[in-house]
């Protein structure tokens, strides 16, 4: 167990970074001093290396921020060990979509409770060291919290379809998955490189991109387009998109939007030594005095395209969106949206999460991200912690799932070809 003084270190630096860089203090109700002193005599007494870095966890989630959370140990994560199956997020409920071979019988059942606590208490207890929204959580979050919350061995999962029993893994486990979903249309794979790209019958061209860390999704799209006459829409899949680099997302929107653009409002924190000392001595010390009177936050746009920037097709387009719609993902869709309402959204609302995080190391060999972008979308309409709402809101259900259709994006289809407008 590492020592009070470096755990009360840990906890300041925490403490000290998040209150310099995090840019929404002004919109949460929180006391952050006050978070640092209720927080102190508890890391003080942890008596378990486990307990300690919990408390951390924790501490970091008050900021009720998805760009902005506790990094457990590697060591520790695998000592907690893994579990044997991953959930998946339907209609307020939890079901399996993976799960190891021996219970491949609960392969998409909902979870009712496990070890005798129901499910929804359970997510309680998670929901105090990781970011949600209401009942949902990134999944690769729940699924590396939850082993804190069970046992090594001997758990017992209630589902749907009946018991299931199972111990933590000591490694990360072979799981046993459910099939992806399909449409019932007719389509030409158009896929050359990394993106599934796909022409369905009627001219709709689908294109599903998972991440924004590949610098090539731009070019593969255009390059199928400029092989296809007779477009009538276009769809693009981000509802599994996990983020990454803002700037290569603008670029596939550039191929559907002409001039300048914009993603967001955005707000960085900016304080000058010099205005919070002339601020402190006329505001007597007053805190909400020395923000008003320190230009607290730095305001400001990022343009791409360009004035003279034409776009590669002027067709319709919708943007398929789900909660695991994350952070750069984001990005796009309210690209889109500041852009004259340049795509219909059909889905579910996004993670609401996004920003660029300062990455911390940390003596007890955690660590941690605090977010240091502030964002609104263009309007002024705040997402954070909500997520941006599509024009059509629909999910697969449970039915669809376990049948294998994919009738969102059957939505999207009909929607393109029902739109009447001429070819482009």
């Amino acid at each position: 167990m590492m020592n009070v003084i470096d755990r009360i270190s840990d906890l300041s630096m925490l403490w000290k970074q998040a209150s310099t860089v995090f840019p929404y203090f002004d919109r949460r109700d929180l006391d952050w001093d006050e978070t640092y002193r209720e927080f102190l005599p508890r890391v003080i007494a942890a008596e378990e290396e486990r307990e300690f870095h919990l408390l951390l966890a924790e501490f970091m989630n008050r900021l009720g921020d998805g760009h902005t959370d506790y990094l457990f140990p590697k060591q520790l994560i695998e000592e907690n060990g893994f579990l044997p199956f991953a959930l998946k997020f339907i209609d307020d409920r939890y079901y399996l979509q993976a799960i190891e071979k021996s219970g491949e019988e609960h392969l998409l059942a909902e979870v009712l409770s496990i070890n005798g606590t129901n499910f929804r208490d359970l997510l309680a207890e998670a929901f105090r060291y990781i970011y949600h929204v209401g009942n949902y959580a990134y999944p690769n979050k729940l699924n590396q919290i939850l082993p804190f919350l069970l046992n090594k061995t001997d758990n017992e999962m209630i589902t749907d379809r009946g018991i299931y029993r199972f111990d933590l893994a000591e490694t990360k486990p072979e799981l046993v998955k459910c099939g992806e979903l399909k449409a019932s249309k007719a389509y030409e794979d158009m896929t050359e490189g990394r993106l599934d790209i796909r022409l369905y019958e009627g001219g709709i061209l689908y294109a599903r991109m998972d991440d924004c860390l590949y610098s090539g999704a731009a070019d593969e799209i255009a390059e199928v387009l400029k092989r296809i006459s007779g477009l009538k829409g276009v769809i693009l899949d981000l509802r599994e998109n996990i983020g990454g680099m803002t700037m290569f997302g603008a670029k596939v929107a550039e191929l559907f939007i002409s001039g300048i653009f914009h993603v967001c409002k955005k707000r960085t924190r900016l304080v000058r030594g010099i205005d919070v000392a002339v601020a402190s001595q006329f505001g007597w010390n007053s805190k909400e005095r020395t923000e008003k009177d320190t230009g607290y936050f730095d305001e400001y746009l990022n343009d791409f395209g360009g004035p003279d920037h034409r776009c590669s097709t002027e067709c319709p387009c919708v943007i398929l969106t789900s909660r695991n719609t994350i952070s750069a993902a984001e990005d796009v869709v309210a690209i889109f949206l500041s852009s004259d309402h340049r795509a219909t959204r059909i889905g579910t609302p996004t993670h609401g999460s996004t920003g660029t995080p300062m990455l911390l190391s940390l003596s007890c060999g955690g660590g941690a991200r605090v977010c240091s972008v502030g964002y609104q979308l263009m309007d002024g309409t705040e997402f954070i912690g909500v997520g941006i709402v599509p024009d059509i809101l629909m999910e697969n259900r449970i039915e669809d799932v376990r049948a294998g259709r994919d009738r969102v994006l059957e939505t999207a289809i009909g929607y393109l070809l029902a739109e009447g407008k001429a070819l482009c």
